[in-house]
């Protein structure tokens, strides 16, 4: 029988994933991506697996947590650097976008299951997850993708605000740490369900703020194509009229 933080430890993993890949795919790819795909995806998978959880960690959500999260993290954005042809920064953008759609779907799921709890409307654990994944993924897909298609690539001049991110991200898993934490000892839906709001609501932030990195440098790159294509008329309308009026 596998062990119910294993299974936890592999939802989240799978599901960072798929919302990596799913605004990734637009990206220039490596050689051989479908095999880099498996292969990096298969180390995740087992990584999420393998990963320890002590007894003591039970007592210790947050702490305990974040060292788990922050692990995920970083080998998911190694994962991403396999597959794709992207500098660092894009790669960062791209995973720090993954774990807020995640983090955004695990809100809704905790408000979905306080909802049934609230109101005794009967919610299974199943369709609580599955609803939020539709109502999260496709929702973040269809808004962002748009922009990445555009230009094919992603590329960002605020080298700032992807750590600022990546800050108001980490503020909002310690939150829903600490209301696990919470669970073990009181019995307070309403006070949950504040905090899981208030988890949605950062998480959206973060997203904004992605989405606009990305929808800001596509716009200056499209004002730079503009420019240069008025100049190269300028330029042959001068040539043209010096040749008109030449002797």
């Amino acid at each position: 029988m596998v062990n119910t933080d294993v299974l936890i430890n592999l939802r989240i993993m799978a599901e960072v994933l798929i919302a990596i890949h799913m605004l990734a795919r637009f990206l220039p790819h490596k050689e051989h991506f479908i095999l880099r795909i498996a292969i990096s995806s298969a180390v995740c998978i087992l990584f999420a697996w393998l990963f320890p959880v002590p007894p003591f960690a039970a007592h210790h959500y947050v702490g305990w947590g974040l060292l788990m999260y922050g692990s995920f993290f970083a080998v998911a954005a190694g994962s991403i650097a396999c597959c794709y042809q992207e500098t660092f920064l894009p790669v960062l953008c791209c995973t720090i976008t993954g774990y807020t759609i995640h983090q955004i779907a695990s809100a809704l799921n905790g408000v979905l299951t306080l909802i049934s709890k609230m109101t005794g409307f009967l919610i299974t654990d199943g369709i609580a997850w599955f609803l939020s994944i539709v109502l999260t993924f496709i929702p973040a897909y269809l808004t962002l993708s748009k922009e990445i298609r555009k230009s094919g690539q992603i590329r960002i001049d605020n080298k700032k605000l992807p750590f600022l991110s990546i800050v108001v991200l980490m503020v909002d898993i310690v939150i829903g740490l600490y209301l696990l934490e919470l669970q073990k000892t009181y019995d307070a839906p309403g006070y949950e369900m504040m905090i899981q709001l208030l988890n949605m609501l950062a998480c959206i932030f973060v997203l904004n703020m992605q989405m606009s990195l990305i929808a800001n440098r596509n716009l200056k790159t499209e004002l730079e194509i503009v420019s240069n294509m008025l100049q190269k008329e300028k330029r042959q309308y001068e040539n043209s009229r010096h040749g008109r009026f030449r002797p």
